[in-house]
């Protein structure tokens, strides 16, 4: 049987707080401030400091893996969500609501950054093309039933 290969994922310590190594669409639910600071108190020479922060990065990563990843593979993870099954629950919904979103996805692959470029770029098209009191004549001809002005004869 073939080894796996390593990737950089797997040889990181914390791999949930790090943005680069967990996929674009949850690049908005992982924001932690205090990561770096966590990490330069890890790093301390007061002995008792350093281990409390790192026991805070490690509660941290398995938190984000299970809650913002919905992966409860690992033991830790499955200890910290035991018996929390409307958690565990929203996780996964959280989840592939994040996987079914047009509008993260477009984000993850670059084609908007947000929601609001989105409706600048409609309002943009919108009031270029139509005047307001055409789009109102619109609406009413809608309502009516009747056929729009633009249809071929």
């Amino acid at each position: 049987m073939a080894k796996r290969k390593k990737t950089k994922r797997s040889q990181e310590k914390y791999p949930a707080l790090k943005k680069n190594l967990n996929l674009k669409t949850r690049y908005e639910q992982s924001d932690y401030d205090y990561i770096d600071a966590l990490k330069k108190q890890a790093m301390s020479k007061d002995k008792v400091k350093a281990k409390e922060a790192r026991d805070a990065l490690k509660f941290l990563n398995d938190f984000t893996e299970g809650y913002i990843n919905a992966d409860f593979r690992k033991p830790a993870t499955k200890k910290m969500f035991e018996g929390r099954y409307d958690l565990v629950k929203e996780s996964y919904n959280r989840n592939n609501a994040r996987n079914r979103c047009q509008l993260t996805r477009a984000r993850a692959y670059g084609a908007t950054e947000s929601y609001e470029d989105i409706i600048e770029n409609l309002d943009e098209e919108i009031t270029s093309e139509f005047t307001e009191d055409e789009l109102i004549e619109g609406l009413d001809n809608l309502e009516n039933g009747e056929a729009a002005d633009n249809e071929t004869d």
